[in-house]
């Protein structure tokens, strides 16, 4: 027997609204449960360090003696720590650092692709992204940031004159398109602008921040009418560095080390570095430590409950005793160096006593991390009195006694509150807790029952469903007529030309591969694939792997048929256009690989083999407006255009 079909519809919404009170449900106690867990870090240049969880070496380790412990008897805990070497190790920033960028944008500097000035820009790019990193002074505090102003030079009413276009900000976003939009061609008064750099510091100077300024140069031309400026500033401590970017710069007009060093000291010059190498620039403007295995060291050694046992004799570096705890203040532990923390207790009574202890430290990258006891995060050791069978006599050997058990204090591991810090990108720091007022674990952490609530709205679900199978599905409309499909409109005559499948290596992927090197001579590999779409038109994928083999761009452009009008004799055109349909780069820093360029070269080289007359790129889809201009597309209303052919050719 079949279900009427207005009841049907009626489960269909009880259904529904069964559905959504169990989605609802789920949601809300999801929005608690997720607050308790840790959020995945923004990804980092490859060439910025990360942390390092053993530059301490088994950092938190107890030993306590004697074993077992009788009651009444003194104690020894003993801590020991050791500074780890580790090549990822690559040295601990200082304070931030304010930075002036003081640049040469003279005409020899060239502009477009492959020239001096691209290199400059990628430099400036790389040296953001060390200056970008979070710098914390203690683990447990909030991390500060450094700030870049930048400065260049302009034809002014009295000549060439310093530009300030961006003064100092820690928005690194708006640094990266102000770089972008820079354009060489104006002489250039380095002199004046290192003044301006100078004025621009003593606006801002504080105990709690170092000051710096960066000339980013190309080639020796004025270079020695700045010796005057440079002396002036560092007479006022602020020490100045110079990237000097060689390329395409005639032999007789580069800047070599020794004519530099007119200016500074030899460790401030970095001339053509890498992207790596500007991490020695970042540290030294921070006043950073490279020999530091780790800083900002605190360890507590907590006895519970308080007063239940009496602590004496601490030693080690700033070892004192609170109340019911053991606190040692250690400023840097050097590579090599071993530390070695003790303290003295006394169990006077019965009761359970407690060891509950933790340590937190900035590592040798500077991010900072916590352990407990060298165990998981919630458990430390529990010095518990326990009775044993082992029997003493407490009478002289003359005077028969019966035996009686001796308290005997045993060690075993039990959950007690641990010690958190937030941990820096990447792994190996203590996840935290970012609501205190929750548990680990959200609110299913703290109270266990809490899941119940689940089982009425799942049994509700279950019944719903069972009646709904029982029922049976509404019978359809008897008298329903067939619905006549839309015939596909004709494709004939369209000038699409059709791409059989390519050949080469990865063809059983249907890829076609072509090995290239990026700015930096690393590997890149370009894969592309032509094919036609279920719209029936003709579109090329293309996409670039780095020397690891994983994707680093993609890009996606199909070909249209528009007609087009002669404006002046009115007669109509049909013509094939290309068209950018999708573009995605992984990473900022792939641009500056390369990435960018050769996917756009791969796609107009594939639409000029179709005929295509013009390249469109639609407004938004690539966010990198230095990068459009660069490879000659115009703006036109919503959309970069660029001619590919003559319509007649």
């Amino acid at each position: 027997m079949s279900e009427d079909p207005q009841n049907g519809r009626a489960f269909h919404r009880l259904l529904c609204l069964g559905s959504l009170l169990f989605v609802g449900l789920a949601l809300l106690l999801t929005r608690y449960s997720v607050r308790a867990q840790t959020i995945d870090p923004t990804p980092t240049p490859p060439y910025i360090p990360g942390p390092v969880l053993d530059s301490i070496t088994n950092p938190y380790q107890r030993q306590v003696s004697p074993s077992p412990l009788i009651i009444g008897q003194d104690a020894t805990a003993e801590i020991g720590l050791t500074g780890n070497s580790n090549p990822a190790c690559f040295g601990i920033p200082g304070k931030p650092v304010d930075v002036m960028l003081v640049y040469d944008i003279s005409a020899s500097a060239g502009i477009g692709p492959g020239s001096n000035w691209e290199a400059t820009s990628l430099l400036t790019q790389s040296l953001v992204d060390h200056m970008g990193r979070p710098i914390y002074q203690t683990p447990m505090g909030t991390p500060s940031l450094s700030r870049i102003g930048l400065i260049t030079s302009r034809i002014g009413t009295l000549g060439v004159e310093p530009d300030l276009i961006q003064p100092l900000t820690e928005d690194f976003t708006l640094l990266r398109n102000q770089v972008a939009a820079i354009t060489p061609g104006d002489d250039t008064n380095l002199a004046a602008g290192l003044q301006m750099a100078g004025e621009e510091l003593a606006k801002v100077q504080t105990p709690d921040r170092e000051q710096a300024i960066v000339l980013m140069l190309h080639d020796n031309a004025g270079f020695l009418e700045m010796e005057e400026a440079v002396a002036e500033l560092s007479a006022q401590g602020i020490p100045i560095y110079l990237i000097i970017n060689n390329l395409n710069i005639k032999p007789g007009s580069q800047l070599d080390r020794t004519t530099a060093e007119a200016l500074t000291d030899d460790e401030n010059i970095f001339i053509d570095p890498t992207p790596e190498e500007l991490h020695d620039l970042f540290l030294s403007a921070t006043d950073g430590d490279e020999d530091a295995a780790a800083a900002a060291i605190q360890v507590i050694e907590e006895l519970t409950p308080a007063g239940s046992a009496q602590i004496f004799n601490v030693s080690g570096t700033g070892g004192r005793i609170e109340s019911s705890r053991v606190v040692w203040d250690i400023p840097q532990l050097d590579f090599g160096d071993a530390l070695n923390l003790e303290y003295g207790f006394r169990l006077p009574g019965s009761d359970a006593v407690g060891i509950s202890g933790g340590m937190v430290w900035l590592d040798c990258n500077g991010y900072p991390h916590s352990t407990v006891t060298g165990i998981p995060v919630g458990m430390a050791a529990i010095v518990e009195i326990t009775a044993t069978p082992e029997t003493i006599s407490a009478q002289p050997e003359s005077q028969p006694e019966s035996p009686t058990e001796t308290p005997i204090a045993v060690v075993t591991a039990t959950a007690t509150p641990g010690v958190v810090v937030p941990p820096g990108p990447g792994s190996g720091s203590t996840p935290p807790n970012p609501n205190p007022d929750l548990p680990d674990g959200g609110l299913f952490g703290g109270f266990s029952w809490w899941w119940l609530l689940l089982i009425p709205i799942l049994l509700l679900l279950l019944w719903l469903l069972w009646r709904w199978w029982q029922g049976g599905k509404p019978a359809p409309t008897p008298t329903s007529r067939p619905i006549s499909k839309p015939e596909r409109p004709s494709v004939e005559g369209r000038k699409i030309t059709r791409v059989g499948p390519p050949t080469g290596e990865d063809v059983a992927h249907g890829w076609t591969t072509e090995t290239l090197k990026d700015k930096y001579g690393r590997s890149l590999t370009l894969r592309y694939q032509p094919a036609t779409n279920e719209q029936d038109r003709s579109q090329m994928t293309v996409r670039v792997d780095d020397e690891k083999g994983q994707p680093v761009g993609r890009a996606v452009v199909f070909l249209q048929n528009v007609v087009t009008q002669d404006k002046h004799t009115g007669q109509k055109a049909e013509t094939i256009r290309a068209r950018l349909q999708e573009w995605q780069l992984q990473d900022p820093r792939d641009y500056r690989k390369g990435v960018g360029t050769q996917l756009f070269a791969r796609l107009e080289q594939w639409s000029i083999e179709q005929q295509a007359v013009d390249f469109v790129v639609p407004a938004g889809m690539v966010d990198d407006a230095n990068l459009l201009t660069t490879q000659e597309y115009k703006a036109q209303g919503s959309e970069w255009v660029k001619p590919l052919t003559n319509e007649g050719g």
